[in-house]
């Protein structure tokens, strides 16, 4: 199919469109979801008639069909059928036939609802013949499927929301509550419009000095999201603890419904001796990060996790960071007598926290009791990002392993990790042995989606005699071929950027095979230090080359070598993006 899909490509190119729609509909037959027949287009769906009633386009796509197409064939996301018919509809719009570009693009939308592409096609083709409230509800329904039904958000959602924006003007119903702050440019103006908002549901205060909550009121039943971000004075002990009080007040009055919150700060008043935390029973998602330094230096500022274990008792998503000068792991006999009762729905884990010297023991402590709970098998998402400065150790594994201050506490005696779809760190090093160990259940359940792999740190003397990553890479040849791997990381390593000989050469190819053999390999995060760009470069288009890569996140190539790196991708069908693979949040857990 890669072969027929270059020779469309060079008819297409050149305009000779009836050949190029020839061969686009070869490279169509022999996909195997085709089973060997012609395979049909459904047409029991009717997704712009559901659009107008307000229906889910995405279970149109999944669900609707009532003819045989829907018994005889699967879905289908091989790139090379969606590319092949995304193809076939631009001719179409080129030569004018918006109908058939049309049919097509609600075609790749039929085969693989959960990709980007149908509804991008679908919402395009819809601008051209002049229905661009279909496409607004598109490109809508292309993000609420994208967010609701993948763990790692596409990087084609962004191509959907910029696709939207322009429409938004004329489609989208904004929430008054979501206006300017300008708008509410007084303490008494604020309080009365939320006493004026009994059915608020979404809440976000975005840096308006000098306003407080109100804290005497307990009419929002509906209120489910709140984030609160830039308001130092609402979490600071000061005033005779009346600002802090009056958060906590707040959020105990919406405990009935709150689901979802933000805290850019930690509240004092949740740090030493007995925290004052209010219970929110429902809540599931729970972001917060740094703290205020109110006259508490780093050392006697304690932050112990477990009394948000009882006021957070539902508790789903939990990201602590990026600023957390120390988190306690006491009491421990809590953990160890009632580790399978703290958060036993805990799916998301992501720790983004910094600390100074001679405090590691006890962070690392503590983050291993979290991966622990429910033996881990609760867990399905864990991102570490720690902002430390120069270890000359390195930075011990929380898992245990490299560098690791207690070695005798093995997270792998205590948690299986069976349901575990993604583990990111682009800075934690762990040893292949303990990577193969910690995943191997969630390999064998065909879980797996996510894993970022982490080099050994290279001193300048390594460096100097050719030290090369070749047999850190070799020892995770345990993963190789897991098929339900779809994003990988590689971050610090170094081969031959330079090759003197033939062996040099062939370590060069050691990176791209390795990745060549996940099948399903759609996105890949890489970047090292250990290369020039125009090196870094050449290796990223011999990744491409054996690959079926997607979309490439690097930040170790710019100016015009990242210009002429991504032409010569696009060509290729890869979009190369020059930022970190970043993850939003919530993160976004199919069903």
């Amino acid at each position: 199919m890669a072969d027929l899909i270059e020779s469309d490509r060079h008819f297409y190119a050149n305009k000779e469109y009836n050949r190029a729609l020839e061969l686009f509909t070869e490279t169509m037959r022999r996909c195997p979801c085709s089973k060997g027949v012609k395979r049909e287009r459904c047409t029991c769906k009717n997704f712009e008639k559901v659009a107008a009633q307000g229906g889910s386009i995405f279970q149109e796509a999944m669900h609707t069909c009532h003819c045989d197409v829907g018994r005889m064939f699967s879905k289908c996301d091989n790139g090379y059928h969606i590319q092949a018919l995304e193809s076939r509809a631009a001719i179409f719009e080129a030569l004018g036939n918006l109908d058939h570009a049309m049919k097509d693009a609600e075609w790749m939308l039929e085969l693989a609802p959960g990709l980007p592409d149908g509804y991008l096609c679908v919402g395009k083709t819809a601008q051209l013949k002049k229905h661009d409230e279909y496409a607004w509800k598109m490109y809508t329904a292309g993000i609420e499927a994208l967010t609701e039904n993948s763990v790692d958000s596409p990087p084609k959602i962004q191509q959907l929301y910029d696709a939207r924006k322009p429409l938004n003007r004329r489609f989208f119903r904004q929430d008054p509550l979501s206006l300017p702050g300008e708008l509410v440019s007084t303490s008494s103006q604020f309080t009365l419009l939320l006493n004026a908002s009994p059915s608020l549901e979404h809440l976000e205060i975005w840096k308006p000095s000098g306003l407080s909550l109100p804290s005497n009121e307990k009419i929002w039943k509906q209120l489910r999201h709140v984030n609160i971000s830039g308001c130092d004075d609402l979490f600071a002990q000061n005033q005779g603890h009346r600002p802090g009080r009056l958060l906590h007040t707040f959020l105990q009055n919406a405990a009935s419904s709150l689901e979802h919150l933000i805290l850019a700060l930690i509240p004092m008043q949740w740090y030493n001796g007995v925290p004052q935390i209010p219970l929110l029973p429902k809540l599931k998602t729970l972001k917060m990060g740094d703290w205020i330094n109110d006259g508490l230096g780093a050392e006697e500022a304690w932050f112990s996790i477990f009394p948000l274990a009882v006021a957070f008792p539902g508790l789903e998503q939990l990201c602590i960071g990026p600023d957390v000068p120390s988190l306690d792991p006491e009491p421990v006999a809590i953990w160890r007598e009632k580790g399978e009762n703290i958060w036993p729905h805990l799916k998301v884990l992501v720790l983004e926290a910094s600390t100074g010297e001679g405090e590691y023991a006890i962070k690392y402590s503590t983050l291993r009791y979290l991966r622990c709970l429910n033996r881990g098998n609760s867990l399905q998402y864990i991102q570490i990002n720690f902002f430390l400065d120069d270890l000359p150790e390195g930075l011990p594994d929380v898992f245990g392993g490299y560098h690791d201050p207690s070695p005798d506490f093995d997270v792998s005696q205590y948690a299986d990790f069976r349901n575990l779809r993604s583990l990111r760190s682009d800075i934690m090093e762990m040893s292949p042995d303990r990577a193969q160990t910690l995943l191997s259940n969630a390999i064998n359940n065909q879980q797996l989606t996510s894993f970022d792999i982490v080099f050994p740190q290279r001193d300048l003397w390594s460096l100097c005699v050719g030290d090369s990553s070749a047999p850190h890479l070799k020892g995770y040849d345990c993963l190789c071929g897991t098929p339900s791997i779809h994003t990988l990381g590689c971050h610090g390593f170094v081969f031959k950027p330079y090759p003197r000989n033939d062996e040099d050469l062939l370590e060069n190819l050691l990176l791209p095979q390795f990745l060549a053999t996940f099948p399903n390999l759609r996105t890949l995060n890489i970047d090292s230090e250990h290369y020039k760009q125009d090196a870094f470069a050449e290796l990223i288009l011999s990744i491409i080359k054996v690959t079926r890569l997607k979309t490439i996140y690097t930040i170790s190539v710019g100016g015009e070598v990242l210009e002429k790196l991504r032409k010569t991708a696009r060509l290729q069908g890869v979009q190369i993006v020059p930022n970190s693979y970043i993850v939003q949040w919530p993160v976004s857990l199919e069903s």
